[in-house]
């Protein structure tokens, strides 16, 4: 089963990315599968400001994955809601937005098949 992608972004917000790369990979299920995405600089070299966590999933992660970004988010009140670019093996994308108080069941219900989508 080929791995898909999810991007989390919030603007604005460079400190509480790095925070969240940290907490995520913290996690077990997702070791050595986070990274911060940096726009580039000025002058196109990379080495920028983050613009987003990218964790690398399979349908089988993407429940641990919801759980662990809610709790993250319920601890930080200020960003309220965060955007998901999550993309499938085959290539498929889809973007949505969450928030702390989000049903995680219905996020892994949307994730899960699109995770499996190889």
């Amino acid at each position: 089963m080929s791995p898909g992608t999810v991007a989390v972004s919030v603007a604005g917000f460079t400190e509480e990315l790095r925070s969240l790369a940290f907490w995520m990979s913290d996690e077990d299920e997702f070791h050595g599968c986070v990274s911060l995405r940096e726009q580039p600089d000025w002058d196109g070299e990379p080495g920028g400001v983050p613009d987003a966590v990218v964790v690398v999933l399979c349908a089988d992660t993407a429940s641990a994955f919801v759980t662990s970004l809610l709790t993250w988010l319920s601890r930080h009140h200020a960003l309220g809601r965060v955007t998901l670019t999550a993309r499938g093996p085959s290539g498929r994308e889809i973007e949505l937005e969450c928030g702390a108080e989000d049903d995680a069941t219905a996020l892994v219900g949307i994730l899960r098949p699109l995770l499996d989508d190889g």
